[in-house]
């Protein structure tokens, strides 16, 4: 009977302090990414969990890599935002700000710290 409870609580308090996974880190970036409005301008690609830490048993801090994979440029993206309300000239102006003159085809190497909440419906990445 003792076995029995150690073993049970071993399983209960691994199943407690579980870390997301790269796996689950990946779908939740590019879940956001699909819902929102840069999903047809650049794809996140080699999205790797490279470190972590559990802040407490509900938050996880996890150090993320990733490439940035532009499917079109800035000049193109200016071009087609123009009398556009989606992408605004204040948009593409903050898009060559954080990334530079990019090309459709360029990738940039891109490193996170990403602060994941654990839900009800399993880890979550904190807005």
């Amino acid at each position: 009977m003792k076995k029995v409870f150690i073993i049970t609580s071993l399983i209960f308090l691994y199943g407690c302090s579980d870390a997301p996974s790269t796996s689950v880190i990946k779908n939740e970036i590019e879940q956001g990414l699909q819902e929102s409005k840069f999903s047809n301008i650049l794809e996140f690609q080699n999205i790797k969990k490279v470190n972590g830490f559990e802040e407490s048993n509900k938050i996880y801090i996890a150090d993320i890599t990733y490439d940035i994979h532009f499917l079109k440029g800035l000049n193109e993206i200016k071009q087609e935002s123009k009398g556009n309300s989606l992408m605004s000239s204040f948009g593409t102006m903050a898009l060559s700000m954080q990334y530079g003159n990019f090309k459709a085809g360029d990738i940039q190497p891109q490193e996170l710290k990403l602060t994941m909440i654990k839900t009800e419906q399993g880890w979550k990445i904190k807005s």
